[in-house]
């Protein structure tokens, strides 16, 4: 397996979420940072619902505290809690979802990481492709640009989950040759979803290129991650053209969250730093 140099995050639910993610570490936040620290993770990614929310203040703050980084800010409960996309129908659901996505941008902003969207693109409607199509690109153009206003990005990521970019072609297919889009857009890949859809990390990469600026990832059946043929042939690819973004385990918590993150952190770092001594420790 290629190591190559990546710092390696674990995916945690911000407080104001209804619930956590099933993906996320299963605890408080402020005890979920504390034992990924414990571990020897570098950072998190934090899936937020609505920044507006008192309890969701100063994010940032309480990492660097728990001494850990902000890998991402993630948007999957915007859609899968709140159903709030950019390609519903009504109007004013489409209006407040583009407004909390604002909102998250914005706080990415004063991180200082980017935001990951998936879930709160939304499906299509039969009938009704085209324009849905146009409001996602006019929505994703705006927040992208509103990203690189404050120094972030915007990162798309391709997900099996519905009939709107299942994969890395698809995006390219919808927004064009990536050398003409925003500085602010950029792309996700995740290693369970492209596997599900078929989207293939050699010609992911080559279609896309530098603009592929995190990557997530699931051992079988969206398990911990674990040494196997297939992760060691994705980070050789990612190795191949130079990826030092971010790894971050976004997967179910097998066991405890504790022996799940233990799991992929251990895989990940193959053993390099002397507090991982191995998935069983």
């Amino acid at each position: 397996m290629t190591a190559i140099g990546s710092r390696v995050a674990y995916l945690v639910g911000s407080p104001e979420c209804h619930v956590v993610p099933e993906l996320a570490y299963q605890a408080p936040l402020d005890e979920s940072l504390a034992a990924l620290r414990e571990l020897g993770y570098d950072g998190v990614e934090i899936q937020v619902r609505d920044p507006a929310d008192p309890r969701c203040a100063d994010l940032g703050g309480r990492c660097r505290q728990a001494g850990l980084e902000v890998a991402a800010l993630g948007t999957g409960p915007v859609g899968a809690q709140d159903e709030l996309t950019l390609t519903a129908l009504d109007d004013a659901t489409r209006a407040r979802a583009l407004e909390r996505l604002r909102r998250i941008v914005a706080m990415a902003g004063e991180i200082g990481c980017p935001v990951t969207l998936g879930r709160s693109r939304g499906s299509l409607t039969p009938g009704h492709e085209d324009v849905q199509r146009g409001w996602f690109v006019a929505a994703v153009t705006e927040l992208s640009e509103q990203a690189a206003t404050g120094g972030q990005q915007l990162l798309l990521e391709p997900q099996c989950l519905g009939d709107l970019l299942r994969t890395t072609p698809e995006v390219v297919e919808l927004l064009g040759d990536p050398a003409g889009w925003p500085p602010g857009l950029g792309i996700v890949l995740d290693s369970w979803h492209a596997d599900q859809a078929g989207d293939d990390w050699t010609t992911a990469w080559r279609l896309a290129g530098s603009r592929i600026r995190y990557v997530q990832l699931a051992g079988p059946d969206r398990g911990p991650v674990v040494e196997g043929a297939e992760l060691a042939s994705l980070l050789d690819v990612a190795a191949e053209h130079e990826y030092a973004g971010w790894l971050c385990a976004e997967h179910r918590q097998v066991g405890t969250s504790e022996s799940a993150a233990r799991t992929s952190l251990w895989t990940l770092r193959a053993g390099a730093r002397s507090e991982v001594t191995g998935p069983g420790r």
